[in-house]
């Protein structure tokens, strides 16, 4: 069995128009939450093969944790009423009640001891996630967050790789964290943590998932 220590979800956009992918997703919410899920759960065998307790393997989603938004499960796409805040507040949502469903999912099946995973929020840092976002939060990020308050990559990098080798972060799985000002943990939003939530929420993904490949296919 292949093994795998640490598992780091940072690839992320932000785009302001409307953009499907090939296989029928959304973008932002295909490259931000809906791939993570999937990745995940295809490596979850050698995740659980590499950790052991005391030394768990961890996954890191790097996110906006705490970030209060819904799941548009009738229309994912958004195709009816599509925004920028709309799909931001749903794929940050949507990594909140993975993390919180996958840590139940694995402390139900005794293998919480094995697998932590964590959510991550790394506060205003200089990359180039902005390049397309709408026009408006470009200039606001660029003119007014970059110059006064973002940090340089460095700075979220080092706390990433603090929760992935720390002791004490052993058995918090589910939690949620944020770098924004002082490091600190942050709450979930309370439908966040219900598990009827997270279990609708893993039964669609998982749907979308197999739709999707076998969109796919058809194309191919």
């Amino acid at each position: 069995m292949p093994r795998l220590q640490y598992l780091v979800h940072s690839a992320g956009i932000v785009r302001g128009r409307r953009v499907v992918t090939d296989e029928g997703v959304e973008s932002n919410f295909a490259t931000n939450y809906l791939s993570r899920f999937a990745l995940t759960e295809r490596l979850l065998s050698s995740l659980q093969a590499a950790g052991r307790p005391g030394e768990s393997a961890r996954i890191l989603l790097v996110a906006h944790p705490g970030f209060s938004g819904a799941i548009h499960y009738d229309d994912v796409n958004l195709t009816a009423n599509y925004s920028m805040i709309r799909a931001f507040r749903q794929f940050h949502y949507a990594n909140d009640v993975f993390a919180i469903e996958l840590a139940r999912r694995l402390q139900v099946t005794g293998e919480g001891s094995l697998v932590t995973i964590l959510c991550l929020h790394p506060g205003p840092t200089k990359t180039g996630i902005d390049r397309e976002m709408p026009m408006w939060m470009k200039l606001m990020v660029r003119f007014a967050v970059h110059p006064f308050f973002s940090r340089k990559p460095d700075v979220p990098a080092a706390t990433a790789i603090k929760l992935l080798l720390a002791r004490e972060f052993e058995g918090e799985s589910g939690a949620l964290f944020s770098l924004v000002g002082r490091f600190r943990r942050v709450p979930a939003p309370k439908s966040a943590r219900d598990p009827d939530e997270g279990g609708r929420l893993w039964a669609f993904s998982e749907a979308r998932i197999r739709s999707a490949v076998g969109e796919a296919g058809s194309t191919a």
